[in-house]
């Protein structure tokens, strides 16, 4: 995409925005104004009532209080349904113009959804609000994909024993791994599989080592390790290595390639990596992607256009855009 077709992306976006505000002004106008001639007429009724001591006056008071109640009660709700809407936009932002602006300047695709939710919800596990993103593609002759997701939801309860109703949730930020998958020169097989140590694997070295002694002495023998986990010479390098092959797993983790993926560590510390073909799947904590962009619009939309020109959203996907790139230039482009 140029500079133009940026232009057309920001306002059809806003022409949608606007669309959406321009129907909630309209009612929040009219229940407004209702609410204000009921109000009127209320308290008219009110002052009738006193005055002339009519039982039909105070009768028309009360009626009209009541409707004049009801109509608040849809201001109000209106009002929120006005302010959510703008809230809701600016979060609708990151969809239908930053992410498709980042993947332009990258020259890939995206898939992005955001799930607004709802906040009322309180049963375990519901997501209020989530953000999933994908940008995949080729990059730099070679087939690449990359993504994360975020969900806001409901992450702990407590019960009352007696009635079995929610006494209490908490809600949080649960954050997926930056999972990516990219292509390189080569084939290795059996896969060569790199990943943290999970708990009695680094005593492990092909099914002898003392974690699993203890577990034969204990009759745990179905629960044995069944991996292949082989020891590289480079004390420094951090994972666990499992390979069916011990000569291709030493063939494949050369020097120059553990050194990259101790720098990737560093970057976007890895959970596992895996050599498979001539592809390379792994997991990271997401240091890359930015999930959580969000423009400062406000109800004002001749502002909005304003202060969000193509130029002024580019320059703030700058950072995102040069850390995917970055990203994908330390991964490995051949094997073996």
């Amino acid at each position: 995409m140029n500079m133009m077709e940026y232009e057309t992306l920001l306002n059809g976006f806003f022409d949608e925005m606007d669309e959406v505000l321009t129907h909630e002004k309209k009612w929040l106008k009219i229940f407004g104004v209702t609410f204000a001639a009921v109000a009127a007429a209320s308290a008219g009724c009110i002052l009738a009532a006193k005055a002339l001591h009519a039982e039909e006056a105070e009768y028309a008071a009360v009626a009209t209080g009541i409707l004049g109640v009801i109509f608040f009660i849809l201001t109000v709700k209106r009002c929120i349904r006005y302010f959510s809407a703008v809230s809701d936009n600016k979060k609708l932002f990151y969809r239908d113009v930053y992410s498709q602006v980042v993947a332009a300047e990258l020259g890939l695709e995206v898939s992005c959804e955001i799930e607004l939710g709802d906040y009322g919800a309180k049963s375990c596990g519901t997501v209020h609000e989530g953000r999933y993103v994908t940008y995949s593609g080729m990059m730099d002759g070679r087939p690449f994909t990359l993504g994360a997701a975020a969900e806001y939801k409901v992450t702990k309860e407590e019960y009352n024993v007696e009635t079995g109703k929610t006494v209490s949730s908490k809600s949080e930020w649960v954050y997926s791994p930056l999972e990516f998958e990219c292509g390189y020169r080569g084939y290795v097989t059996p896969p060569v599989t790199v990943k943290e140590h999970a708990l009695g694997e680094k005593f492990v070295n092909n099914h002898t080592g003392l974690f699993n002694k203890v577990k034969r002495f204990l009759g745990d023998e179905d629960s044995l390790e069944k991996k292949n986990f082989i020891s590289l010479d480079d004390k420094s390098f951090r994972f666990a290595v499992i390979c069916d092959d011990e000569v291709l797993a030493y063939k494949t983790l050369t020097p120059s390639l553990t050194e990259k993926i101790k720098a990737l560590d560093s970057f976007a510390s890895v959970n596992s990596l895996e050599f498979n073909g001539d592809t390379l799947t792994g997991e990271t904590q997401n240091t890359v992607l930015d999930l959580f962009y969000e423009p400062s619009l406000t109800g004002d939309m001749n502002k909005n256009r304003q202060n969000y020109t193509a130029e002024r959203v580019l320059e703030e996907a700058r950072g995102a855009i040069e850390k995917i790139k970055k990203f994908a230039a330390m991964l490995p482009t051949e094997i073996n």
